[in-house]
């Protein structure tokens, strides 16, 4: 993290890939008690060959699901298009 942020980054592979990205996208969720997922953030960015992905730290102490991808151009006008990710469980002290 930067003072006060927190950067995720997603570096394709390939470098050319991106050209047959259609967005990429950053969701974070928090995780109660019970393991719930309550809805934090649902950003949508444009692709790059290498994406930070900045968003401010106004997390409060907690567990949350970072989940980082992208949904290819190809797939965009589905009914439900893929979103290929990643996720990660963090602990916000």
């Amino acid at each position: 993290t930067s003072e006060g942020f927190i950067d995720s980054v997603l570096d394709f592979f390939d470098p050319t890939i991106v050209y047959n990205v259609f967005f990429v996208g950053l969701k974070i969720s928090k995780i109660d008690s019970e393991n719930r997922h309550f809805y934090v953030l649902d950003n949508n960015y444009i692709p790059r060959a290498h994406n930070i992905l900045r968003v401010a730290n106004s997390l409060q102490p907690g567990k949350y699901e970072f989940e980082i991808g992208f949904t290819f151009k190809k797939d965009k006008d589905k009914t439900y298009p893929e979103f290929y990710s990643q996720r990660k469980i963090f602990e916000v002290f």
